[in-house]
């Protein structure tokens, strides 16, 4: 069975990331402990029910074994482009020949970077000298 692409909002991605971990009871009540905004999850817990993502079951909500499918392939997907940018950030220096470039400033924007924390760019203008910028 393929994994269905779902485009999920940040609310309920990071919903379906919390119940990766745990069922969570009462979930409206503790949302603010979360991060998440209490209005936002009363929308979004409907629709990730509707999608059939998440279920209740006396009043406990869990993650459906489609939600975690469409959780994990989300992160598969953000893996793939970090990895395409690590890629492209190595491509980018070895094309400069990295003369110019401080091996310090490097390994941190590459570090960033494979860690999701910066963009591609972000990480080459850190390493680039700001006469290069």
């Amino acid at each position: 069975m393929a994994v269905p692409h779902v485009v999920l909002t940040d609310t309920q991605y990071a919903l379906l990331a919390e119940l990766m971990l745990a069922p969570l009871p009462n979930l409206l009540e503790d949302v603010s402990a979360r991060g998440l905004s209490e209005e936002q999850v009363a929308g979004d817990v409907p629709a990730l029910l509707w999608m059939r993502l998440i279920e209740e079951c006396d009043g406990v909500l869990a993650i459906t074994m489609k939600g975690a499918a469409v959780y994990y392939r989300a992160q598969h997907e953000k893996a793939e482009c970090r990895l395409a940018d690590v890629t492209a950030f190595a491509d980018v220096l070895e094309a400069e020949g990295g003369a110019s470039l401080e091996q310090r400033q490097v390994w941190g924007a590459l570090r960033r970077l494979a860690q999701g924390t910066s963009s591609l760019e972000e990480a080459m203008g850190s390493v680039r000298a700001p006469a290069e910028l």
